[in-house]
């Protein structure tokens, strides 16, 4: 037997009319043959459906992006359950402003959607690293590179040789050697070379054998060495074929100008420095992916 439809219909217990859900009855009576008012508005649980979406959404976000984002379990915890607070205020809101029932899949669905997009937007950069080394597109599996040497004479480069170059080239690296002692970084090696293209321009070659910080991805080293070039807003260029990542950009400072790149791998830096802007940085990309070839090949010729 068919249950009747929700409406209005003599109390059982005498008292007017009661009003029936369509299962059983409400507490809603009226007087016998008054005027019917509105029917009621079944109210949904909002809040209680917001926070069983939101504590499902909280793990999940603790289980997907958790081991994607740097920081210790309890500085996680807490920094994701940020967003998943935000999904539940939003969906709240919405429920109980929305003049009809939502049900209950919209907020299974809408406060993980408002979780995630938050969450994605205030990590987009440590998610974009993630993706790289996962795709193994920021050096993190270059660990069998060759080791960086000083290649010389070729390729349209040419080593500058004067005692004064190779005293400030050994001055810079010495420095490097002491600031990295104790962190197992192996050789580091350097000089100043000049470019057929720009020939009167020399350019300072550093080449860093081990992973100076274990701590830190491939990008943020480059990160650092481009900073510390006073390049303020670097561009990135294709790596090659060897992988990590490569930077490049102009900086200045007391009167001068200069462009520096830097390509970086969980194992390997290189740096160069221009002493002029006599070169585009799309063009020292190319050159840096050059001479870091040639150094890793040990090339000294041709």
């Amino acid at each position: 037997m068919t249950s009747p439809p929700a409406g209005w219909y003599p109390d059982p217990q005498g008292l007017g009319q009661r009003f029936w859900d369509g299962t059983g009855w409400t507490d809603q009576v009226r007087p016998g043959g008054s005027r019917p008012p509105e029917e009621p508005v079944l109210r949904e649980p909002v809040v209680a459906w917001s926070l069983t979406a939101g504590a499902i959404t909280y793990v999940a976000l603790l289980v997907l992006l958790g081991p994607l984002l740097e920081g210790g379990g309890a500085y996680l915890a807490g920094r994701l359950s940020v967003p998943a607070a935000v999904g539940v205020g939003v969906m709240v809101l919405v429920g109980r402003t929305s003049s009809r029932p939502l049900g209950w899949w919209v907020y299974a669905l809408g406060v993980p959607a408002s979780a995630f997009a938050l969450a994605v937007a205030i990590s987009s950069s440590e998610l974009v690293e993630a993706a790289r080394v996962s795709a193994g597109t920021d050096g993190s599996s270059s660990s069998s590179l060759p080791e960086l040497t000083l290649p010389t004479d070729g390729g349209g480069w040419t080593v500058l040789d004067s005692r004064r170059a190779r005293t400030q080239a050994r001055r810079i690296t010495d420095a490097m050697e002491a600031e990295f002692a104790g962190r197992g970084v192996g050789p580091i090696v350097g000089s100043f070379y000049a470019h057929a293209d720009a020939a009167t321009t020399s350019v300072l070659f550093v080449g860093v054998n081990g992973d100076i910080d274990p701590g830190i991805s491939p990008e943020q080293n480059l990160t650092n060495f481009l900073a510390g070039a006073k390049v303020e807003e670097p561009e990135r260029f294709d790596p090659g074929d060897v992988g990590g990542v490569l930077g490049c950009g102009e900086g200045s400072g007391q009167g001068l100008e200069w462009v520096s790149c830097a390509w970086a791998t969980d194992s390997r830096i290189v740096a160069l420095r221009w002493d002029d802007r006599s070169v585009t940085v799309d063009a020292a990309a190319e050159l840096t992916r050059d001479l870091r070839d040639r150094a890793l090949a040990g090339r000294t010729s041709g």
